[in-house]
């Protein structure tokens, strides 16, 4: 971070109805325990579908953190 830049924040979230059980994600960011597998829950997914819907509440990313050359 620059001087007298605020920060910005980062989030990884795996959409529940799209996984497959096959832990690839689980196994790229395990070196920094970034995430773990868990059971899906019986009850359903509806507390995960709306947690995902958050998604396209949040602003926009600021053009400071895009970097299109990676």
């Amino acid at each position: 971070m620059k001087r007298g830049e605020t920060a910005g924040l980062f989030g990884i979230f795996i959409d529940p109805d799209k996984c497959k059980g096959c832990c690839e994600c689980v196994t790229a960011c395990g070196l920094h325990n970034a995430l773990e597998m868990v059971p899906k829950p019986a009850s359903g997914l509806l507390d995960f579908d709306m947690g995902m819907d958050l998604l396209h509440h949040l602003p926009a990313t600021p053009a400071r953190f895009i970097n299109e050359r990676h």
